[in-house]
């Protein structure tokens, strides 16, 4: 079960890494790993790196565009329900 998903820092991909302490880094099948698990190694961190096998029908921007209208809706809702 996933409690939390975040995208990354578009500056630094490590900074919410270190601010999160994830059990683990999910990555799509493009992205490279061996840079961020260097990184986590020198860091003393003890994440898990896991990659989906193949690319999903959408992108991150597709799904945070998708969340944000969805919050948008939920955050009018309740607005209008106060």
């Amino acid at each position: 079960m996933v409690d939390k998903v975040i995208l990354g820092d578009k500056r630094d991909f490590f900074a919410p890494v270190m601010k999160e302490m994830p059990d683990i880094i999910f990555l799509g099948p493009d992205q490279y790993s061996s840079w961020i698990e260097d990184r986590i190694s020198k860091s003393g961190l003890n994440i898990k790196i896991m990659r989906l096998d193949k690319r999903l029908p959408y992108s991150s921007s597709e799904l945070k565009k998708r969340f944000l209208k969805v919050y948008s809706l939920a955050s009018e809702k309740e607005d209008i329900e106060k």
